[in-house]
This record gives C-alpha cells, sequence and structure tokens, in this order.
C-alpha cells in the first residue's frame, strides 16, 4: 500500500478508491441485472407476498453487493445471486413460520399457491427451485447448499407433499 507523502497524494489516492469503488458497483449491478426477475420469482414464491418479496429481494441484492468482491468466478452469477436470496427467503420464511403458527390445510381445498405456502421452508424452496424456475439439479443444489441426491429427496418429497394437499 502507498503511504501518501503530501495533501495532494492524499488526494490522488483518494480520488482512485472513489473511481474503483464506482467501477465495481458498475461491474455488479451489469452482473445482476438479469437476474432480478428470477429473484423476485424465487422471493415472491418462498413467501408469498409482494412487499415481503420485495425486502427480501433488496436485502439479498444488498448482501451481495457488500460480498462481491469474494464473487469466485468459477461459479454462475445466476447461482451466486439465487442463493442470497435462497438464503434471505428462508430466513424470513423461517421467522414468519415460527411467529405464525401454520393453520392445517385439508385435502383438495385448496390451490397450488395455498399449498406451496403451507410446506416447511427448505421443501418450498426445493419445489419453487425445481417446478417453478425449473433449475437444473446442480444449480438448484449449489443455491441450496445441498448436495444433489439431498435436493433431489427434499424436492422430491415437497412435490409429493403438494400432491397430497392438492388432490382430494
Amino acid at each position: 500500500m502507498t503511504v501518501p507523502t503530501s495533501l495532494a497524494d492524499a488526494i490522488r489516492i483518494r480520488a482512485l478508491h472513489q473511481e474503483m469503488e464506482a467501477a465495481a458497483d458498475r461491474l455488479f449491478d451489469s452482473a445482476v441485472a438479469g437476474e432480478l426477475g428470477r429473484a423476485y420469482n424465487l422471493s415472491l414464491r418462498m413467501l408469498g407476498d409482494y412487499q415481503s418479496a420485495s425486502r427480501a429481494v433488496h436485502k439479498a441484492f444488498s448482501k451481495a453487493r457488500e460480498q462481491f468482491s469474494s464473487f469466485d468466478d468459477n461459479v454462475r452469477v445466476s447461482t451466486w445471486m439465487l442463493r442470497f436470496v435462497a438464503e434471505e427467503a428462508l430466513l424470513v420464511a423461517r421467522n414468519r413460520d415460527a411467529a405464525e403458527p401454520h393453520v392445517p390445510v385439508t385435502l383438495g381445498s385448496v390451490g397450488v399457491e395455498q399449498a406451496l405456502t403451507s410446506l416447511d421452508p427448505l421443501h418450498r424452496l426445493a419445489v419453487v427451485l425445481q417446478d417453478v424456475l425449473r433449475l437444473s439439479l446442480p444449480e438448484a443444489a449449489a443455491i441450496m447448499g445441498v448436495g444433489v441426491g439431498d435436493f433431489r429427496q427434499l424436492a422430491n418429497d415437497g412435490t409429493e407433499h403438494l400432491r397430497c394437499i392438492t388432490s382430494a
């Protein structure tokens, strides 16, 4: 690191640092611009309402921006971004589930959207990644931070639960 020897050097170093931060912000914005729709769709399906979904996406994108310097370019940007969104949506869903006990859903009395919200958050996330966003098994597993076999089991269990609830 360069130690400024004069006020002019310190001002130049600060200006260079600000330019680098602005360039990093532009790079982040261009890298994730195409992911907003899928991120919002994931969040909305996990949380069920527009306001909570918007807040979760905003928090997830803020966290991603803070950690952009540690982005691993061996991972797809979409996978990396959706992982932040999934983590935030899971946090909100778990907190909501803890605060509001689930009302049991009777068989055959609900549509898929209501049945989806009756799943526990992990199974709900697996079903959304697989059946709504139609991600590949490896990408969906990476977003959830689990192995492919574990993801497949979560998605299958969630899908089976949905079938039981929605068919009478």
